[in-house]
């Protein structure tokens, strides 16, 4: 939300004082929830902004949000960063056209990309969900900027345009700090972590951060028994083979059951 507020120190050199500015802001996106890119996950904040930007600046700004899709044709970040342009030429041109003072904008969603298995390094970078340089000549034409909630590939668009903004950020501390807070906040003594190499990089990144809190954690002793605070216990699936994955599962959840009551379920 905080991204989508970083836009108003812009619209308000467009106000007209006495008169409420229409703002309508293009979101594109994709319908499924394969990655974060899904509208399901990031369409919430964006809507939750909207209500707070029309409280906060009530009598100066109307904001409203268009999702811009295209099911069954843009279903990926390939997809989508191809089809950006025309989805954003489509919005301007095909939409409802509102008064001389309505104010676009453009707010994308970001995903996070790791590097292909075969090359000799690995790290995952965020990316933008545009196209960089057509989505900012387009702009450029219709004077209007873009946000977008992750860096990107810098555009090459050289003649003089308005803003394109790529930035992320968040208020709050990683979500594995919260968890491991949870875990020493109720007493609990063990930790059974499975992590699923094969799921979003989000979730794999909050698993590391999980090990070395809780890392951290295991290896302060209780002064009086001297045993450690937190027992520990890590092991990783791969999800990509389903029959595999599935007798895995059953697995760790019999020796979680063994680790966590001591004993076996009871048939």
């Amino acid at each position: 939300m905080n991204t989508w507020l970083a836009g108003i120190s812009f619209l308000l050199f467009v106000s007209v004082y006495g008169s409420i500015i229409q703002v309508e802001i293009a979101c594109p996106g994709v319908i499924n929830l394969v990655s974060e890119l899904g509208l399901g996950y990031q369409g919430p904040a964006f809507d939750a902004a909207i209500h707070e930007s029309n409280n906060r600046y009530a009598g100066i700004f109307n904001f409203t949000r268009k999702a811009l899709v295209y099911p069954g044709r843009v279903e990926n970040m390939a997809a989508l960063v191809a089809e950006s342009a025309n989805m954003v030429a489509a919005w301007f041109f095909n939409g409802e056209k509102g008064s001389p003072e309505t104010v676009r904008a453009i707010i994308a969603p970001g995903t996070v990309v790791e590097t292909p298995d075969h090359l000799p390094y690995a790290f995952a970078f965020s990316v933008s969900s545009l196209d960089s340089t057509n989505v900012h000549q387009l702009m450029a034409n219709w004077n209007i900027m873009a946000i977008t909630v992750s860096g990107g590939l810098k555009s090459e668009y050289s003649l003089r345009g308005p803003l394109m903004v790529e930035l992320a950020f968040t208020g709050t501390r990683h979500p594995a700090a919260g968890i491991v807070a949870t875990i020493r906040l109720c007493n609990w003594t063990s930790l059974f972590l499975v992590a699923d190499s094969d799921s979003s990089p989000v979730f794999k990144t909050t698993a590391g951060e999980i090990v070395k809190l809780a890392a951290a954690t295991a290896g302060v002793n209780n002064a009086k028994s001297h045993e450690p605070l937190l027992t520990f216990v890590q092991r990783i699936v791969a999800s990509s083979d389903a029959i595999a994955f599935q007798s895995t599962i059953h697995r760790l959840l019999l020796e979680f059951q063994i680790s966590s009551r001591g004993k076996p379920p009871l048939p």
